[in-house]
């Protein structure tokens, strides 16, 4: 049976209060409720997923910024041969310190030389002018006596003498060591002789027994007949040298036979 109801019972659709309702097969009623779309907010700002990358990115930056600024000077060296030289492993040094290494090794495009790729520790830059002059230390057997023998243990390695002049990236190294080097104060005089005799480079020059200076070298005079000997006198030693100073050879065995005897 259907109840028409009253006016009363009419739901009023001013009223918030009215809730619509379900019947169910029970015969009980449900209120509905009420089925509104979901609101979707946008995130404002980058996401978080490209926080990572960036992050590696700086410090990526940062370390190849660090490497470079670090990274001391890169220069060439010429040599006759590499004995002794190998890259990767052989040192360059100053004053028996390590400065710097050999990176590599080739021929020049001759084939007759060889060229060494070096670097450099950065505060060693100012080392790299014209009048820098670079050997490989190695033991050696001369008039001065036996030298580089701890490169028996050690190995061989590069010396350098930093010199004056230009900035320069290219170097001819020296086959032998230098007699003297860029720290080394002193005087340099020629030597004239009629004869060579028993001296050569590196011979040792003395004063009243004591070491003053080493002979650097010799040539033929212009007339032919005598012999140019550069010496070089250290000091103090140096202060001793005028005009009426004298030098002689007082080393080395000189036989003679006459009618005077055999004289040694």
């Amino acid at each position: 049976m259907i109840n028409p109801g009253t006016h009363d019972d009419v739901p009023d659709p001013a009223n918030s209060e009215d809730v619509p309702v379900l019947a169910k097969d029970d015969g009980t009623h449900m209120p509905l409720t009420d089925s509104r779309s979901p609101v979707i907010k946008k995130r404002s700002g980058p996401s978080m997923v490209w926080l990572i990358p960036l992050i590696t990115a700086i410090i990526g930056g940062w370390l190849i910024f660090k490497t470079l600024s670090e990274q001391g000077p890169v220069f060439t060296i010429t040599f006759e041969t590499a004995d002794g030289i190998e890259a990767g492993k052989t040192k360059i040094k100053y004053k028996n310190v390590e400065i710097g290494h050999v990176e590599s090794v080739r021929f020049s495009e001759d084939f007759t030389k060889v060229h060494l790729t070096t670097t450099l520790n950065k505060e060693a830059k100012s080392f790299l002018r014209r009048g820098t002059r670079f050997w490989v230390v190695r033991p050696r057997l001369s008039l001065r006596g036996a030298s580089g023998l701890g490169t028996l243990v050690s190995g061989a390695y590069i010396e350098i003498d930093p010199g004056p002049g230009a900035p320069q990236k290219h170097f001819v190294g020296l086959e032998e060591p230098p007699v003297i080097t860029a720290d080394q104060h002193g005087r340099k005089v020629i030597l004239m002789s009629p004869k060579l005799g028993s001296i050569d480079t590196g011979s040792p020059l003395y004063y009243q027994g004591m070491l003053a200076g080493e002979v650097l070298g010799h040539e033929l005079a212009n007339d032919q007949k005598n012999v140019f000997i550069h010496v070089f006198i250290k000091a103090p030693y140096h202060e001793m040298v005028h005009g009426n100073t004298r030098f002689w050879n007082v080393s080395g065995v000189d036989i003679s036979m006459g009618a005077d005897g055999f004289q040694m």
